[in-house]
Order: C-alpha cells, then sequence, then structure tokens
C-alpha cells in the first residue's frame, strides 16, 4: 500500500502539487481553509489517481451533534460554490474514548445516520468516524466490542462511502504496536472501505505528552528511521478493504505541528516508495503453526465442540508439561484468574493475530517480552475452570472479522480427525491411517473420563465385547472403569463405574 499524505500546502504550495506529481499517493487529504479550488484542480491533474478528501473544518472540528442535516447542507454549500472541490468529504472529527458513556456513543451514531443520510440527498460522499487511535475495540483484543455501537452508522453508509480511522504507533515502531494503536482496522467488521485518514509516529500513544514539539518524530529519530516505520507500517497493510492512507502530515498550519512535518523527509519518502507494496513476513497469518506442547497428545476436545466463544482445542497433558509458543511474538497478557474461567493464561501478539494457552499450572514469560516459536512459555495445569489436567489453546486471526473472533487451530497445526497424530515420515498411508484410528479411540474415551470429572489414565484394552479403560478423581486415589461397546464410539453409550 502507497502512502497517501494530509496535506497543509502553507510554505510550500506549489511544490506540494510537484511532489505529489512525482510520488502519486493514495489519498491527497486537506483542509478546505488552507487549500483552494485552484490548489485541489491542481492536485488532480497531477494524480488523477489518487482518493482526494475535504475537510470542512468548520463543520469536521466543532463538537456540536445537534444539527446533523443543516452541517450536510452548510457542506454541500461549500462544494457547490467551486466545482473543483472534491465531494468526498470527512465527517465530524469526534473522540470516542472507552470511557464515554454508552448514551454518547449513542447520540454520535445518530449525528452520523442523519449527516450521511443528507450527505447523500445533497450530493456527497462521506468518509465517516474519524475514529481516535485505539477506536473501536472488538472483543478480540479488549474483551468488548464497541463497533456494535456503530452498527446504524455502517448501515446507513453508501457504496461510495468509507469508514475513516487513525493509527499511530509509538518510539519503537508499527511492528511493536499492532494491533493496539495500528492494525486493529483488521478486526473491524465494516463492509465498507476504509481509509487510514491519520497516520504515523506520535510518542502521545506511550507517554502523555502536553508539548507537541516533543510529540513528533523529528524529537526522536532521523528521516531515515522514519521512513523506515512509514514503509514497515504499509507492507503490513493486507486488508484489501484499505485503499490508501493519509501520512499526518505534509507541511504544517501551526507551528506547533512541525516536529511532525515530512517535508523534509519527501525526497527518501519518494525513493522508497515502492517498497511499501510489499507484504512484510510479520504480517501475513502463517500456512503452519507449531504445535502448543512439546511431545504428540491427544485432543478432547475440537473447535466444533466448544460451548459458547470458548473456541479452541483442549489437549490432554498432564501437570507441568511444557507449553510452546506456536509462533514469533510479544507476550500480550500474563493473568491469573484464580478458579475462574481459563485460570492462568498467556496471550502473545504475533501481528496477524494472537493465540491463547490457559488453564497453566505455572506461566514463564512476561508481558512485553519476545518469543520465538518452539519456546517454552508456560506449563500446562488445571487452573481455572477445569475438569482435569489440560492446556487450553486458541487462535484468533485479526481478519476473522465476526463475533467471536477464534478459528479452528486444528487444520493451523497440521492435525486432522480431532486427535495428533504421531506420524513418521516413513509411514506408508495404510499405517498412517491405522495409528490415526487407534488415536481416534483413545481421544474418545479421554474425553468421556474428563466429561465425568476424571482423568484417563494413558490406556485402554478390550474385555468381553468392551473397550474399557481406567480412570481417577483428580485428588483423589478412587479409580473408575470407563467402558463402551466395542467399535461402538458413542458418548451416549459409555459406562462409568466405580473401582472399589
Amino acid at each position: 500500500m502507497r502512502p497517501g499524505v494530509f496535506a497543509f500546502p502553507r510554505h510550500y504550495v506549489n511544490e506540494t502539487v510537484d511532489w505529489i506529481r512525482a510520488y502519486r499517493p493514495s489519498v491527497v487529504k486537506a483542509f478546505a481553509s488552507v487549500t483552494s479550488p485552484d490548489w485541489w484542480q491542481a492536485v488532480a491533474a497531477a494524480s488523477p489517481e489518487s482518493v482526494r478528501v475535504l475537510v470542512h473544518g468548520e463543520i469536521s472540528d466543532n463538537p456540536d451533534l445537534s444539527s446533523p442535516e443543516a452541517d450536510a447542507e452548510a457542506t454541500a454549500r461549500l462544494l457547490d460554490s467551486d466545482r473543483r472541490y472534491p465531494r468526498l468529504v470527512i465527517s465530524k472529527n469526534e473522540v470516542l474514548h472507552s470511557t464515554h458513556p454508552t448514551d454518547y456513543w449513542q447520540r454520535w451514531a445518530d449525528y452520523m445516520c442523519r449527516w450521511v443520510t443528507r450527505a447523500h440527498a445533497v450530493g456527497f460522499d462521506c468518509v465517516v468516524g474519524e475514529l481516535n487511535t485505539g477506536h473501536p475495540a472488538v472483543y478480540a483484543i479488549d474483551g468488548v466490542d464497541q463497533w456494535t455501537r456503530l452498527a446504524s452508522v455502517d448501515a446507513a453508509m453508501g457504496e461510495r462511502d468509507y469508514w475513516g480511522l487513525h493509527e499511530y504507533w509509538g518510539t519503537a515502531g508499527p511492528e511493536e504496536w499492532w494491533p493496539w494503536t495500528c492494525g486493529r482496522h483488521l478486526a473491524c467488521p465494516t463492509r465498507h472501505n476504509i481509509l487510514i485518514d491519520e497516520v504515523g509516529f506520535d510518542r502521545y500513544v506511550e507517554a502523555p505528552e502536553p508539548d507537541f514539539q516533543r510529540r513528533g518524530w523529528r524529537a526522536h529519530m532521523t528521516a531515515e528511521q522514519y521512513v523506515g516505520q512509514i514503509v514497515a507500517y504499509h507492507q503490513a497493510l493486507t486488508d484489501p478493504r484499505v485503499k490508501g492512507t493519509a501520512l499526518f502530515l505534509l507541511d504544517y498550519d501551526n507551528n506547533e505541528w512541525a516536529a511532525f512535518d515530512l517535508w523534509e523527509a519527501r525526497d527518501l519518502l519518494l525513493s522508497r516508495r515502492d517498497e511499501c507494496d510489499a507484504v512484510a513476513s510479520w504480517a501475513r497469518m502463517p500456512d503452519r503453526l507449531g504445535l502448543p506442547l512439546d511431545h504428540y497428545v491427544r485432543i478432547t476436545q475440537t473447535f466444533a465442540q466448544h460451548p459458547g466463544i470458548s473456541k479452541g482445542l483442549d489437549f490432554s497433558a498432564y501437570t507441568g508439561t511444557s507449553v510452546l509458543a506456536a509462533a514469533d511474538g510479544t507476550v500480550d497478557k500474563v493473568i491469573d484468574l484464580g478458579s475462574a474461567s481459563y485460570g492462568r493464561y498467556i496471550t502473545v501478539n504475533h501481528g496477524w493475530g494472537m493465540t491463547l494457552y490457559a488453564h497453566l499450572s505455572e506461566m514463564l514469560v512476561g508481558k512485553g517480552q519476545r518469543v520465538r516459536r518452539g519456546e517454552r512459555i508456560g506449563l500446562s495445569g488445571s487452573t481455572g475452570y477445569s475438569t482435569g489436567p489440560h492446556l487450553h489453546f486458541e487462535v484468533r486471526p485479526l481478519t476473522a472479522n465476526r463475533s467471536p473472533y477464534r478459528v479452528d487451530p486444528a487444520p493451523l497445526l497440521g492435525l486432522g480427525g480431532g486427535v495428533v497424530p504421531p506420524v513418521e515420515e516413513s509411514m506408508t498411508e495404510a499405517q498412517r491411517q491405522n495409528a490415526l484410528k487407534q488415536l481416534e479411540r483413545v481421544a474418545f474415551m479421554d474425553k468421556v473420563a474428563m466429561a465425568k470429572g476424571l482423568i484417563w489414565k494413558g490406556f485402554e484394552y478390550g474385555e468381553d465385547g468392551q473397550t474399557v479403560t481406567l480412570a481417577q478423581k483428580p485428588g483423589t486415589m478412587e479409580f473408575y472403569r470407563v467402558s463402551v461397546p466395542k467399535g461402538q464410539w458413542e458418548e451416549a453409550k459409555a459406562v462409568v463405574e466405580r473401582v472399589v
């Protein structure tokens, strides 16, 4: 994705057009108050393929939510005064923090629905939202889905409208801030196209700083370093709904924003623009993940068998079995919920999404720690809501744009039939199928035992037309006989009897 620009052509009016002609940005965004119809006409001629977005600042920066139809009509009068203005216009620039009450979100959504509807009636299209960095929150990341509050706005939008999102990162660069303050667009479940219409470095995301000169990239890095970050961010834009970005900013209006100005980096940005079309390896979901345990194990509950939103795989594993990171990433959460829910669990951010490892007996990594695929991050256990020692494992790709934002991990682990096959390269197909059948049997018996609150003891035998296994009640010396008619692997036919 080639970067676009949020331009403030105050100091370099004609030079900005010349640079746009050479660079051909994905988006050109600018305020009506700092541009002219002549400038917009020149931009259209210089880069006709760029998405051109107008900010009617007198409307967009006014916090008044009382008159959406009148605001749309005022914008239409501006556009009709000179047809050279773009007829794609930014909505009201409102900050929607997670602390805002639900009724505020409702007022904002109602305003937007009415504004969009009237905008279409009076002849212009909309970039809706201007949602601030890190918003809207989504379940896969935050445990709450704020996007549902904006569903009515999404429904009111037309095919030529866009959602406008802001994404910024801190000093460490976009990879380390993905998907918290940048990359979050992946989890927004909109069908509409998206413009990331403000994007770049802002130290505010990591350390609130009232001095704007200390917030911009010029106070913290060289032009070469910053352009490298810009390239890395745009290589991570794999969502086809994203049609462009607007780097904050090119030239500036008020001196307080001078530390953000990209003008001195423009030639370097031009020289590296084609690199932005590549796809970063860390942002692409892998075809195969590593097994989350250090030896072959049984799956006792598949993705399809999991109730509610706790979708994943359950691996039977004795307490203390090493739990391994399934892919390279950064540890996001290291949480102990005690006897509730997941108990002790870890989530790892991989850039393309998250993996979760639950019911651990020990957690061996800390939040923010970088981990490699196959690295030991914890030990399996039975903490939280658990009937016996096991590992609960989930995969939450950010491209799963629907609740509950999880996918079946089995294909990503190279598994099939609900079991982990201990298959060797030298096996024939017949040997492989026989091994799979044997493991399906023991996985079934293990599942039956766990459903009764028991721990399968790891062996089975035949007895008078029955297939029998032994199980133990956790924390006791009580043993149970679990049996099913031979060849009839139906849970309803299982019999569990205490061994006296």
